[in-house]
């Protein structure tokens, strides 16, 4: 009996509104540098927002580096993250994401 397969989408962090991005399909250590790059091309000086209504899957490679950009934002935060999906919601919860005030969970 062949085990059922998992289909995945690739991951992609699209612009959304000048200063958001969309995360789509699975973050995770072999797909942060993409995550790294949109960050750094967000503009200064704005507020930012990622929508993870998409997000498939986030490991702790993902996590470190949304924690280290939203510290980034010294004082431009914080960093917004909406529609975020349950499981990730409950991640977030035991990392003490929704701690942290440099990042906000809407």
């Amino acid at each position: 009996m062949m085990a059922a397969s998992r289909e995945t989408t690739e991951f992609q962090a699209r612009p959304i509104d000048g200063s958001g991005l969309e995360l789509v399909g699975e973050l995770d250590l072999s797909t942060i540098s993409i995550l790294r790059d949109a960050l750094q091309a967000m503009p200064e000086g704005e507020q930012v927002t990622l929508d993870l209504g998409r997000l498939e899957f986030i490991d702790s490679c993902g996590l470190r580096e949304i924690s280290i950009y939203a510290h980034s934002l010294n004082g431009n935060g914080p960093l917004t993250l909406v529609n975020v999906p349950d499981r990730v919601a409950t991640l977030l919860e035991i990392v003490a994401f929704d701690k942290l005030s440099s990042i906000q969970i809407s």
